[in-house]
């Protein structure tokens, strides 16, 4: 936990020192929809999970006009994701759950109605590492919980910490500060540690409702 804990604090520590040159923050919370695109010689079902996201992003307008904005946007978010693996051939399930700092990187454009309401879309990469984590696995006369292994090490480790991938978000910012927004990330790289045999990536929907204020007078 030790590992975990001081690279949660430093990346809390960066975002805290981006706020120095950021012109808005917005502070955000909500539902995940969470799954994982599996690619496996054997017939196992994955379902998607629900879960849940808090967290924050700083903007810095690179240019506007009267009704345009172009915006650059950042954030710190803590993300629960996962999956549900049912076992082919058995009665056994697993039930994953994977606990995220996600770091996302848009480029934003904003648009300002009459109303001084905008509506928004942003695309852009995001980093992800993993900080914790469990897997349940229950069925007939069975029960096992364990804490997950995070690493490259095939077989020893369950799955890699860093994640990566595309997202896209877009959204409603009220002119009373409420910010409504949907996001997706697109996982790139296989984060599972299982076996060689298997690819896992990250799939993820957020539905988020904020507040949205400015850093500058």
């Amino acid at each position: 936990m030790q590992i975990q804990f001081k690279l949660l604090t430093s990346l809390i520590l960066l975002f805290i020192s981006g706020t120095i040159y950021a012109q808005s923050l917005s502070i955000v919370g909500g539902g995940n929809y969470t799954s994982v695109e599996v690619t496996s010689a054997r017939s196992d079902t994955y379902s998607s999970k629900i879960g849940f996201h808090a967290g924050a992003y700083l903007d810095y307008v690179l240019k506007k006009d009267k009704s345009n904005e172009l915006v650059i946007e950042t954030g710190l978010l803590f993300d629960a994701k996962g999956a549900v693996q049912e076992l082919s051939g058995v009665n056994i399930e697993y039930n994953t759950s994977l606990y995220y700092a996600d770091i996302p990187l848009y480029l934003k454009y904003r648009y300002r109605f009459r109303s001084l309401n905008k509506v928004y879309v942003g695309v852009g990469p995001y980093v992800g590492m993993g900080l914790f984590g469990t897997i349940k696995g229950t069925g007939e006369d069975y029960s096992e919980k364990e804490t997950v292994r995070w690493g490259s090490s095939t077989g020893d480790d369950h799955f890699k910490r860093l994640d990566y991938g595309l997202s896209a978000r877009v959204g409603f910012l009220s002119v009373g500060g409420l910010d409504f927004a949907v996001s997706y990330d697109y996982g790139l790289p296989n984060i599972s540690s299982l076996n060689d045999n298997d690819e896992m990536k990250s799939r993820m929907i957020r539905l988020s409702v904020g507040y949205h204020f400015s850093l500058v007078d």
